[in-house]
């Protein structure tokens, strides 16, 4: 076999070289469709996962309803029958009524009427002091708000919520007078996923950069809203590696804070 001549050689060699760098890009190219496909695998677990968690949510508030009734009541449902919850409640109405020095007239009971929840019709007539015709019905107003507080659990969500803004934005002042970065942000980001979990209706601890883009009530936000949720995420992840310095600072980063939160509110939930 003869040698190779020098052209031949650069020859054989270019083309090893050609070889090498298709099957690079060949084999590159496979693994990164076997990535991205595991990279959609799991965020379409962790999408349905989230949505498993949500719906469960929604029967952890029913218990919690549940058993808060049980508790200010002083019932149980199972031992609770049709035809004695009417005259038990009308008997209850009488006592409330002669407590608070009212004096009633015939209590007449009717049945509903239609296929709805209500049991049954009480009209009463009663006559007595005004203070105390207006103590009695400031206080079924006043229960007629805590039951409706108490079996709307979003709307007790969204209060306990709004409370913990308003003495978080205190604390957030005080830390940026002090020059405390790390509590600081470490506050901003709580805050962040209590109100954006409130508006989404789920845990808070569930709440991550990555629910901007994923789920679907934030889709209706302004941009300038999402863009300003993404930027204090980012602050708040920043913050381990480069904290912010300055009170200025902190204290413009709370004021973005607090832009942002206000447009955040407007998000139907």
């Amino acid at each position: 076999m003869r040698p190779l001549t020098d052209r031949e050689k650069r020859t054989v060699r270019f083309a090893g070289i050609g070889v090498a760098i298709y099957l690079a890009l060949f084999c590159g190219l496979q693994v990164w469709k076997f990535l991205e496909k595991r990279r959609s695998d799991y965020r379409q677990l962790a999408a349905e996962a989230q949505q498993l968690r949500q719906n469960i949510q929604q029967y952890q508030d029913k218990v919690q309803v549940v058993k808060k009734l049980m508790d200010d009541f002083h019932l149980d449902p199972a031992k609770l029958k049709k035809e004695t919850v009417v005259s038990d409640a009308s008997a209850a109405i009488q006592k409330a009524a002669k407590s608070g020095g009212l004096q009633l007239g015939p209590i007449r009971e009717s049945p509903a009427h239609g296929a709805g929840m209500t049991l049954a019709t009480v009209q009463l007539e009663s006559s007595g002091q005004v203070p105390a015709v207006l103590a009695f019905l400031a206080a079924f107003v006043w229960r007629k708000r805590t039951d409706n507080l108490a079996n709307n659990p979003r709307l007790r969500r969204q209060r306990a919520v709004a409370q913990l803004l308003a003495s978080g934005m205190d604390d957030l002042k005080k830390y940026a007078a002090a020059n405390q970065p790390d509590e600081f942000f470490a506050t901003l980001f709580r805050l962040l996923q209590e109100q954006i979990g409130e508006r989404l209706d789920c845990p808070a601890s569930a709440i991550t950069e990555n629910v901007i883009d994923e789920h679907a009530v934030l889709r209706g936000a302004p941009q300038t809203t999402l863009d300003g949720l993404r930027e204090l995420f980012q602050l708040c992840n920043q913050a381990r590696y480069a904290p912010v310095r300055g009170t200025s600072e902190l204290n413009s980063v709370a004021a973005q804070f607090r832009k942002t939160i206000a447009g955040l509110q407007e998000v139907k939930a």
